[in-house]
């Protein structure tokens, strides 16, 4: 196994255990140190995780974080706003 496999496992074995990104559907590639993440997560707060967390692990010198946030499908099939704008409730 070379080291690049196993910065790359790693990386996979840290998001699948962590609290924040284990649930996540998350994909990670890896070459030379060079992580890529992606996939679909619901908040902006789980891909920062999942970039904080690859980037912790032993053998990682840069992450690329393409993992797109996916809205709640109810609310864009109905083209609902995310929230109220404050003034509504004047």
């Amino acid at each position: 196994m070379t080291k690049i496999d196993i910065t790359t496992r790693r990386v996979r074995n840290a998001l699948a255990s962590h609290g924040e990104t284990k649930d996540a559907a998350i994909s990670v590639a890896g070459e030379g140190g060079l992580i890529t993440l992606s996939g679909k997560v619901a908040s902006q707060e789980v891909k920062e995780a999942a970039e904080r967390v690859a980037s912790q692990q032993e053998g990682v010198v840069e992450v690329i974080n393409d993992i797109v946030i996916q809205k709640d499908d109810i609310v864009e099939r109905l083209n609902l706003p995310t929230a109220v704008p404050p003034q509504q409730f004047q």
